[in-house]
């Protein structure tokens, strides 16, 4: 099996191994371990040798992740486009948004940074980011917020 290897020692391009890891068919979650990650058929997907470096690598991503302030499962949603209804996504971060408009604005800002990201690898980040940033059901400062803060000369 080819297992990407791409994660820098400081877990920097978090983004992108994770994006890697959905593109070889390897299922990415806010789990305990890569050991339960089973086949069809019930077996393991993953070799225990493979899984544990695979643990090990996630402590790491998810770690830098937490420095950008940026959370995993979001940076699983941005890497999963197109397989993400954005709808959902939307109605989520309006009802985030009025119970609690500082947490709201945080993940809007870090949704636009991730897909910002992972457009690099998967092009339907972009247009995750682009459907969201313009759902006129979301409040305006949310909408802003996703697209970053813009520079005035």
């Amino acid at each position: 099996m080819d297992v990407p290897e791409n994660l820098e020692p400081d877990g920097r391009n978090y983004v992108e191994w994770t994006w890697s890891l959905l593109d070889d068919g390897i299922d990415v979650c806010d789990q305990a371990s890569f050991s339960t990650l089973r086949t069809a058929d019930g077996q393991p997907l993953l070799e225990a040798e493979v899984a544990e470096h695979l643990d090990g690598q996630m402590l790491i991503a998810k770690k830098a992740a937490v420095q950008k302030g940026h959370e995993f499962a979001d940076v699983i949603l941005c890497c999963k486009a197109p397989n993400v209804d954005s709808d959902v996504t939307a109605d989520e971060l309006a009802k985030q948004f009025f119970l609690d408009t500082t947490f709201a604005m945080a993940r809007a800002r870090a949704l636009g940074e991730i897909c910002d990201v992972a457009e690099d690898f998967n092009i339907s980040a972009m247009h995750l980011k682009m459907n969201l940033a313009t759902d006129e059901l979301l409040p305006k400062p949310l909408r802003e917020a996703l697209n970053g803060p813009v520079d005035v000369p």
